[in-house]
């Protein structure tokens, strides 16, 4: 949780060459959108999944559907 709470500082993204999958809330307070749409255009390649909901979206309001595109995402894709 400390990553959540630092300040954002862009890593060297262009330099990410293995799959990548883009996790984040639509409605995220914590780490902006803006982080993952920043990381999407910086990773070649890369796939974003955007979930209805907060921070904890993956096991709250998208728990529903998120943990299933993201192992159907590991298992088809990569």
């Amino acid at each position: 949780m400390k990553n959540d709470f630092t300040p954002f500082t862009p890593a060297p993204l262009r330099r990410v060459s293995c799959p990548t999958l883009i996790v984040h809330g639509r409605s995220d307070t914590a780490a902006p959108p803006s982080n993952a749409e920043f990381a999407h255009e910086h990773i070649a390649g890369s796939a974003l999944y955007w979930m209805d909901g907060s921070h904890l979206a993956f096991g709250l309001e998208a728990a529903d559907t998120a943990p299933a595109y993201v192992l159907g995402w590991l298992r088809d894709e990569h």
